[in-house]
């Protein structure tokens, strides 16, 4: 199987990432894209902003958890899915 790049956004409340990833949206083709977005939260609210901007069917969201503790597995379930 060939090594697909990724490319990682992390960093604390407020620091940044959906302001960058808005701005990278809106600068690139979309094509070969996808967003697996991992809300802590109940709120969803990067998926609300974000959603405006990428409608693609390549956009996934693992909500209310940390995908380095509780939700590696639907991490893991979620790169398969965006593969097929």
């Amino acid at each position: 199987m060939p090594k697909i790049p990724i490319t990682l956004i992390t960093g604390f409340l407020g620091s940044g990432k959906t302001s960058f990833l808005s701005e990278y949206l809106n600068q690139t083709d979309h094509q070969g894209v996808a967003l697996i977005i991992n809300e802590i939260g109940q709120a969803a609210l990067d998926q609300r902003i974000l959603s405006v901007q990428y409608c693609g069917e390549k956009m996934l969201y693992l909500n209310a958890g940390c995908v380095c503790c509780n939700k590696r597995l639907d991490l893991v379930e979620s790169l398969k899915a965006t593969l097929n």
